[in-house]
Order: structure tokens, then sequence, then C-alpha cells
């Protein structure tokens, strides 16, 4: 499970760098990847936080060995990375709710630091298993507060240079959100990228 996130976070990385700098050619790829590691961490977070595979539900004294946060913890964060993921897609395509979705993964990851952080100087959980919630929610909130500090106008010019007719459609959508033609557009614009 390990490999197949890390591989994964790799290609999505790889396919944001592509996006940023080439083009959106490969921009199904990225949401498909992106979608899929939403579902991953929705519901794998127990295996993948605990290094165990699903077999260990049936051994009851494996079982016992998980601490009430550990499982509480793996399945809850594996939830706010899956809505983590999902708000990278939306901010990538746009979609409506942007940037709410990007302060409320923020807060969420935020969240997460504060409370590993806690656990860890009590010293009541092993220090090895907040590690791994630690590191990749510092991650997610240094990408999430870095989108946030950049203008919506900057993120399209750079994501979508070269389609001007969805700049021009988002913006008179914004300007504009209960006008059905500005909607009609939008969507018009945005279902040539499919």
């Amino acid at each position: 499970m390990r490999r197949f996130e890390i591989i994964s976070i790799l290609l999505i990385v790889g396919l944001l760098a592509y996006r940023v700098f080439v083009g959106i050619e490969l921009q199904v790829l990225l949401s498909v990847l992106l979608t899929l590691m939403a579902i991953f961490y929705m519901w794998s977070g127990l295996f993948l936080f605990n290094r165990m595979s699903p077999v260990v539900l049936f051994d009851k004294w494996k079982r016992k060995e998980l601490s009430l946060f550990q499982i509480a913890g793996s399945i809850g964060f594996g939830f706010l990375y899956s809505f983590s993921f999902i708000t990278i897609m939306y901010t990538v395509h746009f979609y409506a709710a942007m940037n709410t979705m990007l302060f409320l993964a923020f807060l969420f990851n935020l969240s997460i630091l504060a409370v590993c952080g806690f656990y860890f100087w009590q010293a009541k959980v092993s220090r090895s298993f907040l590690r791994q919630f630690l590191l990749r929610s510092s991650i997610l909130a240094l990408l999430f507060l870095g989108t946030m500090f950049i203008s919506v106008d900057q993120r399209l010019n750079v994501l979508y240079r070269e389609y001007p007719g969805f700049i021009e459609a988002y913006n008179d959508y914004l300007e504009d959100p209960d006008n059905p033609e500005s909607l009609q557009s939008l969507k018009e614009e945005r279902s040539a990228f499919r």
C-alpha cells in the first residue's frame, strides 16, 4: 500500500508540473489519479497508516494491539486526506466552491497537525505512528496555504493561459453567478477540455 501511495503521489506531482509548465493534454490522467488517491485514502486509511493488511481484521490478537487512537485517527485522517485530494482536483479545474474547499482543507490539515503535535508532546502514542501524519499534513497545509496566497487571476493565467475563452467565461461567471448565460458559457468552455 505504501509503495502504491508513493508512486501515485510522484505521478501526481509530475502531472501537476506538466500541467503548470507544458499544457492541458494530460489533465484527464491527473483527474483520474487524484480521484483514485481520494478513494484510496478514504477506504485504506486504517490499513495504510497502521502498516497492516485487511486480513489482520480477522486476527483477534492483532486487532487488540491497535489503540483507539490508532483506529479512529487512521480512519478519520484518511477521510481528511481524501478531502484534500478532492480539493486539489477542484483547484486545478476551478470548480465552484474551490476557495472554500481550499480553506477547509488547510484547516483540516492544520487540525491534524495540532492533534498529532499534542499526542507527540504527551508521548501517549508511538511517535513513528504520528510522524507519518505530521509529514503528510505539513506538506498539504503548505500546499493549500501557498495556493490561497496566489490570486485566482494568476492561477487562471498559469493553468489556462492557452485558453482565453475559458478565462473570460470564468471571470464572467464570477461577476454574475446568477446569470444562466454566463453559467452555460462556462460549462461549454469547460466541456472543451473533456
